[in-house]
């Protein structure tokens, strides 16, 4: 029995991390030319659109940023981190590797090892010089591509980065064994600055190249609470070759959840007062009753009274659909200038442009005949001297039908 227990236990509780984790919808936005599939959301729905719950981020691949900026939501989207080259062999490890190295002893039997080593100096300043020109040719190249091979981009990075390695790495080893005895020492460190200077141009560009990421992610957004339509997201693409901006705008619908909107418009209403008219009867001088009095009849103003109100439309979020329902509460002053409550249901129609076709129940004051007394005409009563009609207000209910039309457009989250 215990075990059951704990299994039991152990399935809520599992149940409630599940239901306690976060869901990001993620829009994938190829940024190569246009394809079947070249922006794709993580919630397999079939528009731009996430549930109201989820956080929403964008991710951006297939870009060049060696030769576009990319600006994301107002906030410039970082495709470098911060630049800095990391050797494979820092200066610390360099140093105590060199520290470690036996200076061999000149030895009578080699020819001139001085001029040797001027002579590789020189060697490794001009295959360094040679070096920076390959890097900016290649880097200029890949600035002026469309897309960005990372493939190849990767492979050039790693041999550069090792070509630069070993050459400061023996360079290191030249520069311990030169003394300034040496007949060549002035022209050897003239060299050596040379070298210096190409080498640290190359790091440079290499730094630049190693912060370059395959993919960004802009942080999730959280519109929870929020009482908007949908997200709306803008894509700057900046050509740092020819200067020209392109832009995109994306509009992510939110799915779940209740908007709140206000609307004016036309409504239809059941209740209104009822107007009546009195006619006298005299009495007849040739009969002994006496048969005069008042008739009352009910003036024919229709069936309905037209007004003109004001609307709060409670609806569900349906992720940018045409047609949605929706519980709507409002007030309308009707042609008799007097102010009815209504609610009831809608149907609300549009994304941008918002009409809502709605009908329900009305509720109001109307003026109406006092107890006792019947519009039919036939009825006489005596309404004194000044043959006033006794009529009271009283609180009623009725139904009304209306078209309204939504005062803003769909609220959207944009970019502060």
């Amino acid at each position: 029995m215990r075990s059951y227990y704990i299994l039991f236990l152990i399935i809520v509780f599992s149940t409630l991390q599940l239901q306690s984790q976060i869901e990001t919808a993620v829009i994938t936005i190829d940024l190569s030319e246009p394809f079947d599939g070249s922006v794709e959301i993580s919630n397999d729905k079939k528009r731009l659109s996430f549930d109201s719950r989820q956080l929403l981020s964008f991710e951006l691949k297939n870009g060049n940023p060696l030769r576009y900026k990319y600006v994301l939501n107002y906030k410039e989207v970082d495709l470098f981190k911060d630049p800095y080259y990391t050797n494979a062999l820092s200066d610390g490890a360099l140093r105590l590797t060199l520290d470690n190295y036996e200076i061999p002893k000149k030895d009578s039997t080699v020819v001139d090892r001085d001029s040797m080593a001027l002579k590789s100096m020189k060697g490794y300043r001009n295959k360094t010089l040679k070096l920076v020109k390959e890097i900016n040719s290649f880097y200029n190249r890949k600035q002026k591509d469309e897309v960005l091979d990372l493939l190849e981009f990767k492979e050039k990075l790693l041999e550069y980065k090792e070509g630069l390695e070993f050459s400061l790495f023996e360079v290191g080893l030249l520069e311990m064994e030169m003394s300034p005895e040496n007949k060549y020492y002035e022209e050897f460190y003239t060299t050596y600055q040379q070298f210096q200077s190409a080498s640290e141009e190359v790091k440079k560009k290499i730094a630049k190249m190693e912060a370059i990421n395959e993919t960004t992610y802009l942080l999730p957004i959280d519109i929870n609470g929020s009482n908007i339509d949908y997200v709306e997201v803008k894509l700057e693409i900046t050509d740092l070759i020819n200067s020209t901006t392109e832009e995109r705008i994306y509009k992510v619908w939110i799915n779940g959840g209740l908007k709140i909107d206000f609307s004016g418009g036309f409504t239809v209403t059941s209740l209104f007062d009822r107007e009546y008219r009195v006619s006298t009867v005299l009495d007849d001088p040739n009969t002994p009753e006496d048969e005069s009095g008042s008739l009352i009849n009910e003036i024919d103003q229709g069936d309905y009274n037209l007004g003109f109100g004001v609307f709060t439309n409670i609806s569900l979020r349906t992720g940018g659909s045409w047609v949605k329902p929706s519980l709507n509460i409002g007030v309308i002053l009707d042609s008799q200038q007097k102010f009815q409550f209504l609610t009831g249901l809608g149907i609300i129609l549009g994304k941008n442009q918002r009409f809502i076709i709605q009908g329900g129940i009305t509720m109001g004051r109307v003026t109406t005949l006092s107890e006792g007394f019947k519009a039919d005409g036939e009825t006489k009563y005596d309404l004194g001297e000044n043959g006033n009609l006794p009529t009271n207000e009283k609180f009623e209910f009725g139904h009304f039908f209306g078209v309204s039309y939504n005062f803003a457009k769909p609220k959207a989250k944009k970019p502060e």
